[in-house]
């Protein structure tokens, strides 16, 4: 019997099937969210952070910055702002993005909460493509 459920992720501008998981881990709004198969039914809001979707033949990582987790009869369904996978990463760009982000918090005349959202995806982006 199999232990796994299928993985689908929609962005605005894309639709990628994820193949089988047997374990998907999701950044919950209030820490880490951890899903596998035959979890009760289940909408969750997801925040910035990292997606970690295992099977038995590999393990892969995708950066988002947010979204809605759909669970039912074994399918999880991923509604995004945004995914990228690890390997799509450019590291040098997350970097600027950083840099960029912390340059607004110390201008006192910038939007701090744009600037720490800024922030948190650009390392985010980091932590996930220094995994590829």
């Amino acid at each position: 019997m199999s232990d796994d459920f299928s993985v689908e992720i929609i962005t605005p501008i894309s639709q990628l099937d994820m193949g089988n998981a047997e374990y998907l881990r999701l950044p919950g709004m209030s820490g880490l969210i951890g899903v596998m198969k035959n979890h009760a039914s289940a909408l969750i809001s997801l925040g910035i952070g990292e997606i970690k979707i295992e099977n038995s033949e590999n393990t892969q990582y995708l950066s988002t910055s947010g979204g809605v987790l759909d669970f039912k009869n074994n399918k999880a369904q991923l509604l995004l702002e945004s995914v990228e996978k690890a390997s799509d990463i450019d590291i040098e760009r997350a970097k600027n993005s950083q840099n960029r982000a912390k340059e607004r918090l110390r201008n006192s005349e910038s939007d701090k909460l744009r600037a720490e959202i800024s922030l948190l995806k650009a390392l985010n982006r980091l932590k996930v493509g220094n995994r590829s």
